[in-house]
């Protein structure tokens, strides 16, 4: 075997094993993992950012569908706001997407970079936060059965025009930051749940995965009709994430560890988005 089909073979399994750790940490960060993977395939692969983006979010989008399904057998998921946040986010992450192609790699990689560091000190402050309240870390807080819900229903969670029209505000920005950014918008999506819209705590990952499933079929749409999507990288991340979501599904569930995913997730959301301010 000639040294260079060695060397692909290594590249090959080194992306199938990316693709198991990216989909077992989906269901953990309702598919924001992800963007450790764009930055991976943009720096090793020699992809444009672009085409990591496009690549990983179609990747991506059968990632979460997994997780949404076991949460939604779980009655974990609520229907009205997967189906506002996430059907208004298509249109938007479709639009993005197709935007993203004609945007300089720089400035795309500039604005990860940035929107990524924010995303990591929002969830260390929210981190913080709540563990000053006693409840423990923020997966903890979003993956319990609901025991420690909050007190407060929020408005907009209603069936009035008013409220849907909040809804479908939120899905449609949040759709153009995952068009964009690909898989960096759960975050956002996340915090929305639980902080605007007050969901039940039990509730919030797995609403948030669902509605992200929409969204990230949407970009993936657009970056397909761009010729974004790399099919031999996006068939080997599939593969792999498939087999590290079932993993992923289970340990979510258990009680060990969560303080420290979170705190190994916030050193690597910082790390990514520097390396992507100063490269």
């Amino acid at each position: 075997m000639r040294p260079l089909d060695v060397l692909q073979i290594i590249v090959l399994v080194g992306v199938f094993l990316l693709g198991v750790a990216t989909g077992g940490l989906s269901n953990i960060t309702s598919g924001g993992a992800g963007v450790f993977t764009i930055f991976l395939l943009a720096r090793f692969e020699n992809m444009s950012i672009q085409e990591a983006v496009g690549t990983v979010l179609a990747a991506s989008t059968i990632f979460v569908l997994g997780g949404a399904i076991t949460f939604y057998r779980r009655k974990q998921v609520d229907s009205q706001l997967s189906l506002t946040l996430g059907l208004a986010g298509v249109g938007g992450s479709y639009f993005a997407a197709t935007l993203a192609s004609s945007l300089q790699s720089t400035l795309l990689e500039r604005s990860l970079g940035l929107f990524t560091v924010f995303v990591a000190i929002y969830t260390l402050a929210q981190s913080v936060r709540l563990r000053r309240r006693n409840i423990g870390s923020f997966s903890e807080y979003l993956q319990q059965d609901g025991t420690k819900e909050r007190a407060e229903v929020s408005r907009w969670t209603s069936r009035d025009p008013l409220a849907i029209i909040a809804q479908l505000a939120f899905g449609t920005s949040i759709g153009v930051v995952t068009g964009l950014f690909g898989v960096a918008g759960a975050g956002l999506t996340m915090a929305a749940l639980l902080f605007v819209f007050k969901l039940r705590a039990g509730m919030v990952l797995g609403t948030s995965l669902t509605a992200s499933f929409f969204r990230y079929a949407g970009g993936s749409v657009g970056y397909l009709a761009t010729g974004l999507i790399n099919p031999t990288v996006f068939l080997i991340l599939s593969a792999g994430g498939i087999l590290g979501s079932v993993f992923g599904a289970r340990f979510v569930t258990g009680r060990s560890r969560r303080s420290y995913v979170q705190i190994v997730i916030v050193g690597l959301l910082l790390l990514t988005g520097i390396e992507f301010l100063i490269r």
